[in-house]
């Protein structure tokens, strides 16, 4: 039977572009455009904070639940999003805040002076140009705008503004514990209505999108076709090594984004090699995204990067959690550090340097970018698993004794 395996090539690549994401957190979306709306049509204010603890699938929830808000209510509600990295000086945020009001602010000269005049000016706004409707506010990267210094206009904002209109206040953040930064005042305002987005299903994610993303379909190609094909990616799915690989793949968790970049890869294998995809195609793909051998990379640092690497398995464990960023690890290990003399000494600009290597070498995954003066606080994910760090400090002969003594039982109470 004859393939035009440009042909095929060109649709899946098309198709893989395409094609909507799988949606996920249905019932977490569902409750945050409930609550939005509760607001719009009740009146009854309310806050309430969303933790992604997968660090990868808020922004796109967050975003679908605002796009349905905005296509059934706009007109009905003023919606204020905030992002941390932009907004959290109280000057930006207020601008923002003003913009959003649609009101001209040419007139910078109403809007300069102390934090209760620039209050006084958005309540005006609020009475003139906003007609009194619900206030709704997204703090996307909520965890920037709970430290000390960045809440003293925003906070006194929306407590005058509640006064007056209903508001709802929706903190989205990657960090749970940013809440205790908070006043009491503040912090009460979000007490019991908090949710968790949890690890989704990452295998049978990426196996749903192979096995959609891969299959042709009668509308393109004839029937024969269709079958030969599809029931070939059906065996390839089964093959020991390619389901193997798919575990494998979804340790490293890659995002829904990145695994369609592999499954591009693939699609245009097909037009290179023009024959069918056999499980060596799919495993040299997949390979190649990803990282080299971890044993290999372990035994190639330096002490003070295995310290770091050491203290993220204590940071881990301790906290069960799957995420840290660079200042909680530098505290953890100069807690050891200061019990005793054996472990390698470093400044945090070195620490930094030896994070970095770890970043550069694929140990350790950055979740989201961010300037170079925040970089210390950029949420981040350690790809192996445990029991390969453990394996290898274990077995090797090149680490120090009192590192094993640490990565097995830690050398104080952390």
């Amino acid at each position: 039977m004859d393939i035009n395996y440009s042909k095929v090539s060109d649709y899946l690549k098309e198709k893989i572009r395409e094609k909507p994401f799988i949606e996920s957190f249905k019932e977490e979306k569902k409750w945050l455009v409930d609550q939005m709306k509760n607001t719009i049509e009740t009146g009854e204010s309310t806050s309430a904070l969303i933790v992604d603890l997968t660090k990868s699938s808020t922004t796109r929830m967050v975003d679908d639940a605002v796009s349905e808000i905005k296509a059934t209510l706009a007109d009905s509600c003023t919606l204020i999003q905030l992002y941390g990295r932009l907004h959290s000086e109280a000057d930006n945020a207020f601008h923002e805040i003003v913009d959003n009001l649609s009101v001209d602010c040419s007139a910078d000269v109403e809007i300069m002076g102390a934090i209760a005049d620039k209050v006084d000016y958005v309540l005006k706004c609020i009475r003139d140009e906003n007609e009194n409707k619900p206030v709704i506010f997204i703090f996307d990267e909520f965890h920037l705008f709970c430290d000390e210094g960045e809440n003293t206009l925003i906070y006194p904002m929306i407590d005058l503004l509640h006064s007056k209109v209903p508001i709802c206040v929706i903190g989205v953040t990657t960090d749970q514990t940013c809440i205790q930064r908070l006043g009491k005042r503040v912090t009460s305002r979000f007490s019991g209505k908090t949710i968790y987005l949890e690890s989704e299903n990452i295998d049978n994610r990426n196996r749903t999108s192979f096995q959609t993303l891969l299959s042709l379909d009668t509308c393109n190609f004839s029937k024969n076709i269709v079958k030969e094909w599809n029931e070939n990616i059906d065996n390839l799915m089964s093959d020991p090594a390619v389901s193997q690989l798919f575990k494998y793949s979804s340790l490293q968790r890659f995002s829904e984004k990145e695994f369609r970049q592999i499954l591009f890869f693939i699609a245009c294998r097909v037009n290179a090699k023009k024959k069918p995809l056999v499980a060596e195609d799919i495993v040299e793909c997949i390979e190649s995204f990803l990282p080299p051998s971890y044993p290999l990379v372990l035994n190639s640092l330096s002490a003070i990067e295995l310290c770091l690497v050491i203290a993220i398995q204590h940071h881990l464990t301790i906290l069960r959690e799957p995420t840290f960023n660079f200042k909680a690890i530098f505290y953890r290990y100069n807690k050891v550090k200061s019990s005793t003399k054996k472990i390698p000494q470093m400044s945090e600009q070195q620490g930094k340097k030896a994070f970095e290597s770890l970043i550069s070498l694929g140990l350790v995954k950055q979740l989201q970018l961010g300037n170079s003066e925040l970089v210390e606080y950029i949420p981040c994910r350690f790809r192996p698993d445990s029991f390969t760090v453990k394996q290898f400090i274990e077995e090797s002969n090149n680490v120090q004794d009192f590192l094993k003594q640490w990565m097995k039982n830690s050398l104080i109470n952390e």
